[in-house]
């Protein structure tokens, strides 16, 4: 019985990250399409999933789901292995470790939005490594740096208010018992 529940937990953890890993790439496809206000600009909707992850489950479950959010997105897209990819990948790796170092150890000095609003900034910065690199760090990419705070601090906080409500919800729902029938 003991080895039964085990393993339904097992199954149960694997079967959210693999919804998880589809709603991050399914969200951040779609918001490929949407027109933006500037080239590289996107709310980042997709990472709800990954913040959502690394608060139920941990760094390797929230690493899980971000790379597997950037492998599929860069699949169907067609981006897998261009720059946008090694970007994404860039942005998400670096944003997934300070977005838990920050839950992990200084979540009563930041909110969940915070976490979110510095996870956001780190992923934009970790794409701008990737940029410097391909530009042969090239001086004009500094002027970018006020634009990545203020972008990620918007679309930060956006996706913060609505991971908040998502773990809010996700919350109550694993406080009801399952149906045993």
């Amino acid at each position: 019985m003991l080895t039964q529940l085990h393993t339904d937990e097992k199954i149960q953890k694997e079967l959210i990250l693999s919804v998880f890993i589809i709603m991050a790439a399914l969200f951040n496809i779609l918001e490929s399409t949407i027109p933006k206000p500037m080239p590289w600009f996107r709310i980042g909707l997709g990472n709800i999933f990954i913040l959502s992850s690394i608060v139920i489950m941990g760094l390797r479950q929230g690493m899980i789901v971000g790379i597997g959010k950037v492998i599929t997105s860069g699949l169907v897209l067609g981006t897998i292995f261009s720059p946008a990819f090694f970007m994404s990948l860039s942005g998400t790796v670096l944003s997934i470790i300070i977005m838990f170092f920050i839950w992990k150890f200084f979540r009563r000095v930041f909110s969940l939005i915070g976490v979110s609003i510095i996870g956001s900034i780190a992923h934009n910065f970790g794409q701008l490594i990737i940029i410097l690199i391909i530009m042969k760090f090239h001086k004009s990419i500094y002027l970018q740096i006020p634009f990545i705070i203020l972008f990620g601090t918007i679309s930060g906080f956006i996706t913060g208010i609505i991971t908040n409500s998502f773990l809010k919800k996700w919350e109550v729902h694993r406080s009801i018992p399952p149906n045993r029938e």
